[in-house]
């Protein structure tokens, strides 16, 4: 009889263990989609804030910049947002580019269920110092 009470027992403790490691596994698929999305969200900002300090023009880097989203993001470029802004003094050229992306976790199982996002938040500065304008 005693053993029988065993096996119950540990099929209860066999389930509730692969419960835990199937949340656990999902958790850490989560967290690298966020952390890539974070590498991702750099890659735009750095790539369009350097176009724009290196031609001078803003509007082409807003064009690399969904050039990238798209690349990177597909669907969901629409959720990444990048402003840039220059800073020019006598002899130096600055560029300042902020990004913004909406993360969903679980996809779009989350957008459902509770509609939140988790915003992602990126900056890069390019410039130049011209040393023979005094």
């Amino acid at each position: 009889m005693a053993l029988k009470r065993q096996k119950g027992s540990i099929l209860v403790e066999f389930a509730v263990s692969c419960l835990l490691l199937v949340v656990f596994f999902f958790g850490m698929v989560e967290v690298w989609s966020m952390v890539r999305d974070k590498v991702y969200l750099q890659r735009i900002v750095r790539d369009a804030t350097r176009e724009a300090a290196v031609t001078g023009d803003v509007s082409s880097g807003y064009g690399v910049a969904q050039d990238r989203a798209r690349q990177y993001f597909g669907q969901a470029a629409n959720r990444c947002i990048v402003i840039l802004e220059t800073d020019e003094q006598p002899g130096s050229h600055l560029v300042i580019g902020e990004g913004k992306f909406g993360h969903r976790p679980f996809g779009s199982i989350s957008e459902k269920l509770w509609g939140k996002e988790v915003t992602l938040r990126a900056r890069a500065v390019f410039g130049w110092y011209d040393f023979r304008h005094k």
